[in-house]
């Protein structure tokens, strides 16, 4: 009977792997924890470290100089107060749930 061999990785390889799935289990500890009224700073910290990581330029990676919450910043003066959660919060909670169940599901997979 034959074994298969794992592939080899380089070590530099398996360090950025893992300086990056540190990262990614950071920041999703963070937003656990953040407080609505926090949301928006968070995310731009999370696009940050991740462009940092990957050794993007953050500055030229988001188009304009202001925050994409800023531009938007108008409409949401005209929603009411509801919608306005449903916007903010109800998406956050949308977006984790789904990038959730996409990452247990790539864990199942791939990782032995």
């Amino acid at each position: 009977m034959s074994t298969v061999e794992p592939p080899a990785y380089s070590e530099e390889r398996l360090e950025n792997r893992l300086a990056f799935e540190t990262l990614i289990s950071d920041l999703s500890s963070r937003f656990f924890n953040l407080p609505p009224s926090e949301v928006d700073r968070g995310i731009e910290d999370a696009l940050r470290r991740v462009c940092e990581s990957l050794s993007i330029d953050y500055g030229s990676s988001i188009p304009g100089s202001c925050s994409v919450y800023e531009m938007y910043a108008p409409l949401q003066e005209l929603v009411t107060p509801d919608a306005k959660q449903l916007i903010t919060k109800g998406n956050y909670e949308r977006l984790f749930d789904e990038a959730r169940q996409r990452v247990r599901a790539w864990e199942t997979e791939n990782v032995k």
